[in-house]
């Protein structure tokens, strides 16, 4: 009796840690990493997220109203938390305030001129009921201006859950607002799964030029020239920038959610990293 008592002890704690202790499944969209170990570089900042709370000597959380990293939604502490090796931000409706959701950055904590930028994720929503989501991986310079050396790297942006990346830099000439009136060189790419498959989001920053990557495939190359005429051309930035990643909630660009969209959803980061060329870090 003793025996079988001990057995079935043994299946509970075996099927405990099925559950718990492997975690869920996940399944990768790449083989090799933009940032995988290279003679010429070394890493400058890395984020497994396998510890059981956010690392706050490398992040810092955003909460309340914030207009590019919320937008319709407030963003509140219980939405963002570690779970199975993942950064999780959640994004749900609100009976007060209509939506919340979660962003963190690493401002004032690291930030980088050149390198290779990889975020590993999982996106939030499925396609055809996620209007109104705008999940974003994106970098800005240290005093948030948008001067000619300067400019907003957007590694990822995808609206309404529809499987189109978007991978910009936007840039100018003239003032220190970046916005899609001044300049932008962007390229889309297509993922069904991306709700399913975590992928890698990468930029290859470098003076003379920078590149787009999704799973380790260059998407769109863009030259250092000042003559935006000049196709595949703009002004790479030559400044220290920070990494934001949120999910927004509405905006002019994917619009409100409506009646079909469906909450809560989940953007899960399982990973974050930056290699600098040894002369460079």
């Amino acid at each position: 009796k003793m025996f079988l008592l001990f057995l079935l002890f043994c299946c509970l704690l075996l099927s405990y840690c099925v559950s718990v202790c492997v975690g869920r499944n996940k399944t990768y969209g790449f083989t090799q990493s933009l940032c995988d170990f290279d003679f010429d570089y070394v890493v400058a900042f890395e984020d497994d997220f396998e510890a059981d709370t956010l690392d706050l000597t490398k992040w810092t959380p955003t909460y309340g109203w914030a207009t590019t990293l919320g937008r319709e939604a407030l963003l509140t502490p219980d939405n963002l938390y570690i779970e199975d090796g993942d950064l999780v931000m959640r994004s749900r409706r609100d009976l007060m305030y209509n939506f919340t959701s979660a962003a963190v950055t690493t401002m004032n904590k690291a930030s980088w001129q050149y390198g290779r930028v990889c975020i590993v994720a999982q996106l939030p929503g499925t396609n055809g009921t996620g209007h109104g989501l705008w999940p974003a991986h994106w970098m800005m310079p240290n005093d948030n201006t948008c001067h000619p050396d300067r400019g907003e790297i957007d590694i990822l942006e995808m609206l309404n859950a529809n499987g189109v990346i978007y991978s910009t830099l936007h840039f100018n000439y003239e003032t220190n607002i970046c916005t899609m009136e001044n300049e932008s060189k962007f390229n889309t790419s297509v993922i069904a799964d991306f709700d399913e498959v975590y992928h890698e989001f990468a930029v290859e920053w470098e003076a003379d030029h920078l590149t787009f990557f999704l799973d380790g495939t260059p998407t769109i190359r863009l030259e250092n020239n000042f003559d935006q005429r000049l196709n595949n051309s703009a002004i790479v930035p030559q400044f220290p920038h920070y990494l934001l990643l949120n999910t927004a909630i509405g905006g002019g660009w994917p619009g409100s959610p409506n009646i079909n969209t469906s909450f809560p959803v989940y953007h899960r980061v399982d990973s974050v990293r930056v290699t600098q060329r040894v002369f460079e870090h």
